[in-house]
């Protein structure tokens, strides 16, 4: 059978803290188990070259709406893209259906952020203080 697969494309580079995923999560998960088991992380710059981060275990969920997912370090991976790969799933049934409810990835600021003045504003005293966040890796 086809590989079940979902790719992420972001808008330019991020360096990734970690991701939190939720498991396939409908009230028949126990039973039929398309929650993904095991899942292949890759990583890309240019959604062409790819670069294996590793495979990891999700747990089943439970099923409940309180499902709280699980996070999966990302070791500050530098990527433009993400796939996660469903290797197997939980079904002891045999099924081969996997699924996700969803996927958050968070981000480690690494550029100069929030300026104030907000940009573009105008009508401005010649003499403002400029300020902004700095990243952790802005010069």
């Amino acid at each position: 059978e086809p590989e079940a697969w979902i790719q992420y494309a972001f808008d330019k580079t991020y360096k990734f803290d970690r991701m939190r995923l939720w498991n396939h999560n409908s009230q028949s998960e126990q039973t039929l188990g398309y929650g993904i088991r095991q899942a292949v992380i890759a990583y890309s710059l240019d959604g062409q070259t790819w670069t294996q981060f590793g495979a990891v275990e999700l747990a089943q969920a439970s099923g409940r709406t309180d499902y709280t997912g699980v996070d999966v370090p990302l070791g500050e991976i530098v990527a433009r893209y993400v796939k996660i790969t469903a290797a197997s799933n939980w079904s002891t049934l045999g099924l081969h259906n996997a699924g996700l409810s969803e996927v958050r990835f968070y981000t480690l600021p690494t550029a100069a952020r929030e300026p104030g003045p907000a940009d573009d504003t105008q009508g401005l005293d010649p003499v403002v203080s400029l300020r902004w966040r700095a990243g952790r890796e802005a010069a």
